[in-house]
């Protein structure tokens, strides 16, 4: 499969129209919690039968008895667990039609929906700036936005001159970073790093086959996305494929890698602190030989257009349809995925949960439940998947203690869940309710706009 497939996925976004929520969400000033168990999540300790009094969007006191005053509105934990939202590390937001700004008001619900109050958009618009900056007044309208600019990659950016210029003129807008694509000559690479440096705006996403992910890594990346390059790093030189000839994330080469390399290609992301979004659930749907059929039967789907759905299913046929695809062969290559990840878990290298949603068979917000069990599978705990989820992403961004955690001061970013997620991440899909900065989902407004979803797709 030609590794642009990525970028006319990325552009099948499915067809969205607001459900109008946003600003009517339950909001209080002063709200005392009781009798709850908190997750902090700064250690897989969990605080027992805690108070947690929230003021003004914000979490302004934790403890056992707090000096809440006697008029102001408290509600009964009933010994049941608060932990923060969760960051989506890889999302797309979709592309607004015209005026339009339903399909994107549409997402932003079904990520709150499923808990997901942060997202790090990956493929950038002038009105995403709109967005970020809306969700940053009204609490409740959609998650924390942090943005890309416009794609950058072989096709947007052929030369020097024109790369360079679209990193001073995405920094000018102000946009959170620098999302690069396929395509990318080493030198036009080199060119926009320079100035990307100069300028002071982080780069993310995908390896060029030019660049190469070694090259890629020493450049300084933010985060490499869905461990892109990484079994193309691992063919012997000596073996010589044609570099370009991987096709989709380095799956042609899955028989060709020597995991030899791995420890010291590992190390060498350590050292550059470059983190990793893993993306497994995207890679899974592509890949696994039967488990499209499951997801496409799967209720989520209920909340795609169904010109959209057929689509999917038809680019997920197609690859498996291809020349180079064989069942055993699919297997062999998410097991490689999985011992990478567990390698770059092992040294530490920082991993930021990210599903790549809306993608194929990627529901936004459904998606990262799929993303947490592909962890799980490739040897995550609990606790380091929500760790990757919440924690992890504020310290990368440059947050840390604002979001994320459960901390005095922090946002009033929450998910409160009937069962403890340590023991069991599917309580996660369904949340009793879920606060955004201060401004409440309760579990029935959570149905209520699933189910309008719902019916506008399955009239």
């Amino acid at each position: 499969m030609n590794r642009f497939l990525i970028l006319m996925m990325i552009f099948s976004l499915a067809c969205y129209s607001s459900i109008g929520q946003g600003t009517n969400h339950a909001y209080e000033r002063n709200l005392l919690i009781e009798h709850i168990h908190l997750l902090p999540m700064d250690s897989p300790e969990v605080l027992r039968d805690m108070q947690v009094w929230l003021r003004e969007g914000k979490i302004f006191k934790i403890g056992k008895k707090l000096d809440y005053p006697l008029s102001g509105k408290k509600i009964d934990g009933k010994g049941q667990y608060l932990m923060p939202g969760l960051t989506e590390m890889h999302a797309h937001i979709p592309l607004p039609q015209g005026a339009d700004d339903g399909k994107a008001e549409e997402a932003f619900f079904l990520w709150m929906a499923n808990g997901i109050t942060t997202i790090r958009g990956m493929l950038g618009h002038p009105r995403h700036l709109t967005y970020r900056e809306r969700a940053a007044q009204e609490a409740g309208y959609a998650p924390r936005i942090f943005t890309s600019g416009p794609s950058i990659n072989g096709n947007s950016a052929p030369s020097a001159a024109i790369a360079t210029r679209m990193v001073r003129e995405q920094k000018e807008a102000g946009y959170d970073f620098l999302k690069l694509h396929p395509g990318l000559k080493r030198a036009v690479f080199d060119s926009l790093v320079r100035v990307a440096n100069q300028v002071e705006i982080p780069f993310a996403g995908h390896v060029s086959v030019d660049v190469g992910v070694r090259h890629a890594i020493e450049s300084g990346y933010a985060s490499i996305d869905h461990i892109d390059g990484y079994v193309e790093g691992l063919v012997p030189a000596e073996k010589g494929l044609i570099p370009g000839s991987g096709g989709f994330f380095g799956f042609n080469f899955t028989d060709e890698v020597d995991e030899h390399k791995l420890d010291a290609l590992v190390s060498l992301t350590k050292a550059h602190r470059v983190a990793v979004v893993p993306t497994h659930s995207l890679m899974v749907s592509l890949a696994h030989p039967s488990w499209a059929d499951s997801l496409h039967a799967m209720r989520e789907m209920d909340f795609v257009s169904r010109p959209t759905l057929q689509q999917w299913k038809q680019t997920v046929y197609g690859f498996q349809a291809s020349r180079s695809y064989e069942a055993e062969r699919g297997l062999r290559y998410l097991a490689l995925r999985d011992e990478i990840l567990r390698k770059l878990k092992t040294a530490k290298v920082p991993i930021l949960l990210g599903s790549d949603a809306p993608q194929i068979y990627n529901v936004p917000g459904f998606s990262i439940h799929h993303e947490m069990q592909a962890m799980l599978k490739a040897g995550f705990s609990p606790y380091e998947i929500l760790y990757a989820g919440t924690v992890a992403p504020a310290r990368f961004l440059g947050q840390a203690g604002k979001f994320g955690q459960i901390v005095e001061g922090g946002a009033a970013d929450l998910i409160w869940l009937e069962t403890n997620p340590l023991e069991d991440l599917t309580t996660l899909k369904n949340p009793v309710r879920v606060c955004v900065r201060g401004a409440w989902l309760e579990r029935e407004e959570i149905f209520a706009g699933l189910e309008k979803i719902r019916t506008k797709y399955r009239k």
